[in-house]
């Protein structure tokens, strides 16, 4: 046969002697450590070589998981160091994520999805109104408020001033910053067809409108 279990008495004779060196084939990737790394975190690998549970040898000694073999050097590092660096890649840094919650890494797994968050950053999806009827859809079909900001570069009935522009990026800056705050509680739409206001912020809860402020920059 190709593949042995190690004994109970193999298993209680790594316990006993923390510096032996264990010898992993992690899908097909060899790796050489020591039952000291391998133990020194409460992981599945702790749990794995602490136990009197049999674990799976190939006829060379080489005790099998079935798992990519690509990020587990790292696993091994952070069970040594406390710590280990992130690779570079955004997709590698998901896949090392990835394994880090098999072994049940903790620690490693959180600071992997803390640099994933600071990659992505925090996002809200905010409807583009389309249409007049889109719109009433939306709003009256909300189970929480709405506010809704109408936005108009190409309204002719003011005129611009020197600091429209900057007015108006301002409220688009404001909008966005609420979009991110309030994500989940509250409905955020953006309008940017409608043809009466070059800036309106509008307020509705239980499909109705409740309060409006609108922003005229010149005359």
């Amino acid at each position: 046969m190709d593949a042995t279990y190690a004994s109970t008495a193999d298993v209680n004779y790594l316990n006993d002697d923390r510096s032996f060196y264990v010898k992993l084939n992690i899908g097909g990737t060899l790796h050489l450590t020591t039952m000291n790394t391998l133990l020194a975190k409460d992981t599945m690998l702790k749990t794995m070589f602490s136990t009197n549970v049999g674990v799976r040898k190939d006829a060379e000694g080489f005790i099998r998981i079935d798992r990519s073999g690509k990020h587990f050097g790292s696993i091994l590092n952070w069970m040594r160091d406390g710590d280990v660096p992130l690779p570079a890649c955004t997709s590698d840094i998901e896949e090392l994520h990835h394994e880090a919650k098999y072994y049940l890494c903790e620690e490693l797994a959180h600071k992997c999805e803390v640099a994933l968050q600071m990659r992505t950053g925090p996002s809200c999806q905010v409807p583009l109104l389309t249409s007049a009827r889109e719109e009433q859809q939306l709003i009256s079909n909300a189970k929480k408020p709405v506010v809704k900001l109408q936005v108009n570069r190409h309204n002719n009935k003011y005129s611009y001033t020197i600091t429209s522009d900057d007015n108006l990026l301002k409220s688009i800056e404001l909008f966005d910053k609420i979009c991110l705050r309030f994500n989940g509680r509250i409905l955020f739409l953006k309008d940017v067809i409608g043809n009466t206001e070059i800036c309106c912020w509008s307020f509705y809860g239980h499909g109705k409108k409740v309060a409006e402020v609108r922003y005229a920059y010149g005359k």
